[in-house]
């Protein structure tokens, strides 16, 4: 279950790691073996006051003149504190935010009737508002004046505004062209203009440029057999229609991108969003009427019941995410074109839809055939608390002689289908085999580079800790029949304990299922490997038992058929030789190599997920992840690690190959068994970088990027490429060397081939060319 924790008012901030420019050499890393002093983890002493008080003896008269200035003074206290009294009932009582449904509720509103919200001094209310899509079809005077004036006017406080917007030339999924469309004129031209648009209306706009068009984002095939249940036979039949439905879901897994890129200007801010409203919005869209903001909000933080029968979510705790949803257009799911989340389900309203489509989520063949049918089912599996209504009604437009006009089609044509009931009728074709054909061959274009990050990397979204505690963060991901957890203690985790001091918090993203392994020859050693553990909560228990906090409760899903994009395969096929990339076995074999990097992908937002759930501040502390079977030969030298984290050496600029972004998080990562690209079996990152490092992997996935055919022909080039675009800032280093072992006879031991070095030139190596980058490679299957 995603979620997204709303941060406290009083963060610590985070230090910019910039290399050193004071630094008389640089520093070298690999040989670098000298220890740092520890960290000293600052100490507040809690004095007290106290009021001696002196007696002495005093005769009649000065007892007498002290009974009357006590007696004057009494007088005119009571004076004032009637006058006080008397002002204060004539004055009408201050509102504050709606609290939530486990506090004391606000008195229910009429839905006309508006809110106005004062914020505190300490803490004013901030709302944020992101609008996606594309330039050519963006319309803004409509949004200014019944969406977000109304948020300024009925809710008070700052409004940060995230313009996820591309500035390609317009796509349609509807080949017909109406008059209204073909009448169009765009309102802006530039990305600049629309932002100094909004900043010229008092909006505080918090993206700094456009987004890249993702050309041609990958789609698995189950989704596209779903939208396809909705065809007649007639349809069926015609290749051009499955071209279409191509086009479709492409569309749908570019929202869901978008989705990422709004949640991550949103975290970027480092605003506290807790006491406002978190809204979406696709670029076209306007609404018939001024929204009663009001209303909304208070649903938000003060839900109305709901019909037990009609609550078809998957999860149900106390506290879940709350959504308003528009209740007409709902095709039976959950309209698309937008919504209003409480800010606690933000996290969960822009990731799940990306995560959905990258795991390639199996979906329920009765449910869904449709992407409203899909969102509903993704946000039933994170338990939001939907409410419907009819007061918001969103309306694709056009420009026409420079005014906005509602689509002729949708103005009056509300298709208000029953909300509660609609979701349930049987998808048809459910039971039917469907043949595609292929009609999508026209289709295909050639790929663009596409730019998701879009921001500086992410502060971690945590209250700040107490006393100025240290706290570190480690995430071990994997399967538990390989799990080793004996040398992670010895070697990683207790040092970090004992070196940077503080707690540690532990997420264990591990699934039950049987051990995968890519290589198909069994070793000696592999044969005899006996799991440590069989259940999950027995690893669970045997760190609490060693005294550190596992923040994960339950065993992570393992995805069975992940997404995997053919020039990513393709990639990896560069390196075989002359005869093996005749045989289909080849790419068999790289098809489940790649699944399993996807599967490390997806793995890392679970760590960032847990991550965040925690509600700490790890800004002073390090953030580390390992693959579930890897130890170390030696104790780590944490020590050094965090120093470096935190006050990174400089390094030569002719080797610093990533982008120069304002923000550089630092990452320690191993510099033997790089393959030319990075280690990809764990680093060590600060906090700073840790949004970037769990999803940067993903992201690439989830969008199909582009690849450099030069540069990218193993997941740990992969890797490379994708956190220089994050702009990370490495420091390679021998002392840190992980090795994946086996347990024999109860006993940890290394893989035996593994114990050599094979240490190529980090700083050189990712220049050299990959092999065969100028060949066309054809994908071989049996």
């Amino acid at each position: 279950m995603l979620r997204h924790t709303p941060k406290s008012t009083s963060t610590t901030p985070t230090p910019t790691p910039t290399a050193a420019s004071n630094r008389s050499s640089y520093t070298d890393i690999e040989t670098n073996t000298g220890k740092t002093d520890k960290p000293i983890t600052p100490s507040r002493s809690k004095s007290r006051n106290h009021y001696h008080h002196t007696t002495t003896p005093m005769g009649p008269g000065a007892i007498l003149s002290r009974l009357l200035g006590v007696g004057i003074y009494t007088v005119i206290i009571v004076q004032f504190m009637l006058a006080f009294i008397v002002e204060k009932q004539q004055q009408p009582p201050p509102q504050t935010a709606p609290q939530r449904r486990d506090q004391e509720a606000a008195a229910p509103l009429d839905n006309n009737q508006e809110v106005a919200v004062a914020s505190s001094t300490n803490t004013p209310i901030t709302s944020f508002v992101c609008i996606n899509g594309q330039l050519e079809r963006l319309e803004l005077d409509n949004k200014i004046e019944n969406l977000l004036n109304p948020i300024k006017e009925q809710i008070g406080g700052n409004i940060d505004i995230a313009l996820i917007i591309t500035e390609n030339k317009a796509i349609y999924t509807k080949a017909k062209i109406s008059e209204q469309r073909a009448q169009h004129q765009p309102q802006f031209t530039k990305y600049h203009e629309a932002v100094d648009y909004l900043t010229s209306k008092g909006f505080n706009v918090v993206s700094n440029g456009p987004v890249e068009h993702a050309k041609d984002p990958n789609v698995y095939k189950e989704y596209l057999w779903r939208l396809a249940q909705l065809a007649g036979d007639k349809k069926l039949k015609d290749p051009e229609f499955f071209a279409y439905d191509k086009r479709r879901a492409q569309n749908h897994v570019r929202q869901a991108i978008s989705g990422e890129l709004c949640y991550r200007h949103m975290a970027a801010t480092g605003t506290d969003y807790s006491k406002g409203i978190v809204t979406r919005w696709r670029d076209d869209v306007g609404f018939l009427k001024e929204l009663p903001i009001g209303q909304f909000f208070k649903w938000l933080h003060d839900p109305p019941p709901v019909d037990p029968e009609y609550d078809l979510a998957v999860v149900k705790t106390e506290n879940r995410p709350t959504m308003v949803t528009p209740y007409c257009r709902n095709w039976q799911g959950l309209n698309d074109r937008g919504a209003f989340v409480h800010p606690d389900g933000a996290y969960a309203y822009f990731m799940s839809p990306m995560v959905s489509f990258t795991r390639a989520r199996p979906l329920p063949k009765d449910r869904v055939c449709n992407h409203e049918r899909f969102l509903r089912d993704t946000y039933n599996q994170e338990g939001f608390l939907f409410i419907p209504t009819k007061d918001l009604y969103p309306v694709p437009m056009f420009r026409n002689d420079g005014k906005g006009v509602f689509r002729e089609d949708e103005k009056d044509n509300t298709l208000c289908r029953v909300w509660w009931k609609s979701y349930r009728p049987d998808c048809p074709r459910q039971d039917e085999e469907i043949i595609f054909l292929d009609g999508s061959s026209s289709e295909q274009q050639s790929s663009q580079q596409q730019q998701i990050a879009a921001t500086q990397p992410v502060k971690p979204q945590a209250a700040a800790a107490e006393d100025g505690e240290i706290r570190s963060f480690v995430c071990i991901n994997g399967q538990l029949e390989r799990l080793e957890l004996d040398n992670k203690l010895e070697n990683l985790l207790i040092p970090i304990r004992e070196d940077i001091g503080g707690t540690v918090d532990i997420a264990l993203v591990v699934s039950e299922n049987q051990a995968l392994y890519t290589k198909v020859k069994v070793s000696d050693q592999r044969a005899k490997h006996k799991a440590v553990f069989d259940h999950y909560y027995e690893a669970v228990e045997y760190l609490t038992k060693q005294g550190f906090n596992v923040v994960s409760t339950e065993p992570s899903p393992h995805s069975v058929d992940p997404m995997v994009y053919p020039e990513y395969e393709i990639r990896l096929a560069q390196l075989a030789n002359d005869k093996n990339i005749k045989t289909a076995y080849l790419f068999e074999r790289n098809h489940k190599r790649a699944q399993n990097h996807v599967r490390q992908a997806i793995s890392g937002e679970s760590c960032y997920r847990h991550m965040m759930e925690t509600g700490h501040d790890y800004s002073r502390g390090i953030v580390s992840r390992w693959r579930d079977d890897v130890g170390f030969e030696h104790r780590l030298d944490v020590a050094s690690f965090h120093a470096w984290l935190h006050d990174p050496p400089a390094i030569k600029p002719e080797q610093d190959l990533a982008e120069k972004k304002p923000f550089r998080p630092t990452m320690v990562t191993p510099y033997c068994r790089n393959w030319n690209g990075l280690n990809d079996r764990g680093a060590f990152v600060h906090p700073g970088g840790a949004y970037a490092y769990f999803m940067a992997p993903l992201n690439v996935f989830s969008a199909a990027m582009p690849l450099p055919s030069k540069r990218i022909c193993n997941f740990e080039r992969l890797l490379r490429w994708a956190y220089n675009r994050e702009g990370f800032y490495y420091i390679p280093t021998r002392q840190l060397y992980p090795v994946p072992m086996y347990n024999v006879n109860g006993t940890g031991v290394f893989r035996e081939e593994e114990l050599k070095l094979m240490c190529l030139s980090f700083w050189n190596s990712y220049s050299v060319d990959c092999p065969r980058n100028n060949e066309t490679i054809t994908i071989l299957r049996d």
